[in-house]
């Protein structure tokens, strides 16, 4: 693992000494919100304000399809195949998260 990119989050109400970690794995301590692989980690509910990044980067894909000189049926089959994988990365990583 790299050190340099790793963090530690710990449960800061569980009865741990937060010395133990930091001196065997010498991480950082991270706070939450963070992100990881472009996904916010939270503690809590999901909010709108944490989907704002996704929907941007959905809008962003569009208005960059619409700049490249496609067919009718390349950005057709460009939000068939690629719109849908976003929502579904989103997905699957908070499934795994609870």
């Amino acid at each position: 693992m790299n050190k340099a990119k790793s963090m530690i989050f710990l449960d800061r109400t569980l009865d741990c000494r937060v010395e133990d970690p930091m001196n065997i794995l010498q991480w950082p301590i991270g706070t939450l919100p963070a992100k990881y692989l472009g996904v916010p980690l939270f503690c809590g509910r999901l909010t709108e304000n944490m989907c704002y990044p996704f929907l941007t980067k959905m809008e962003e894909k569009l208005v960059s399809w619409k700049a490249h000189i496609l067919s009718y049926e390349g950005r057709i089959t460009l939000i068939k195949y690629v719109l849908p994988t976003l929502p579904h990365y989103w997905m699957m990583a908070f499934g795994s998260l609870g």
